[in-house]
Parts: C-alpha cells; sequence; structure tokens
C-alpha cells in the first residue's frame, strides 16, 4: 500500500535524497520521526530532507527541528533573505526579525 507522502516510491528512485513535503495527516513530532526513519531505511541510507512549513513565529518550530534533526533528517525551511519558509506557497514566509530579536534578549 503506498504511504500518504509517497516515500515508498520515491525513496528507493535513483536520486541522491529523498524529499518529503508534510502534509496533513502528519501533524505531530512523532510523525516526523517516523517519516524520516522511515524514508532513511526505504532509501538506504539517503539524506531525507522534510519541507514542513512552521511558521518562524511558532513556539514549536524549535522542537519540530530538532526532531527533525535528532531522527537523521535535514529541515528546508530559509527562503527569502532574512525569512523563512511558512508555507507550501513560497511567496508567504515568515520574517525572521522577531528570532533575531529574542536571541539577543537571551544573550
Amino acid at each position: 500500500m503506498p504511504s500518504a507522502t509517497g516515500s515508498d516510491t520515491v525513496a528507493p528512485a535513483d536520486q541522491d535524497v529523498v524529499y518529503i513535503e508534510v502534509w496533513e495527516p502528519y501533524r505531530d513530532f512523532m510523525d516526523l520521526y517516523r517519516l524520516v526513519s522511515n524514508a532513511e531505511q526505504l532509501g538506504g541510507g539517503k539524506p531525507v530532507i522534510i519541507a514542513a512549513y512552521i511558521h518562524p513565529s511558532d513556539s514549536e518550530r524549535p522542537a519540530g527541528d530538532a526532531v527533525i534533526f535528532a531522527s537523521g533528517g535535514y529541515h528546508l525551511e530559509l527562503g527569502e533573505p532574512g525569512a523563512m519558509l511558512a508555507d507550501p506557497y513560497f511567496p508567504k514566509f515568515g520574517l525572521m526579525t522577531n528570532l533575531r530579536n529574542r536571541s539577543s534578549e537571551l544573550l
């Protein structure tokens, strides 16, 4: 049975990486872990790139990154200069200015 992400078809294909866009019904951190580990296994250890559109101001963004990275994946999230991808329609992006202000407060 095909997966909702198509990774069962894409991962073993003759390509250098496995690219997955995360859509419903995948919403939780555990889903991110499963997507990365399953695609890595199906792809024979190829790098897995996840496009999960999390707005920069979303408080769960750092945890989402941590789950993807700890699972061995990469997160496609940088877009325009000073902005992060926040929506599948790339012209809709989130500015990183709030993040810069927060990190300077922490220093």
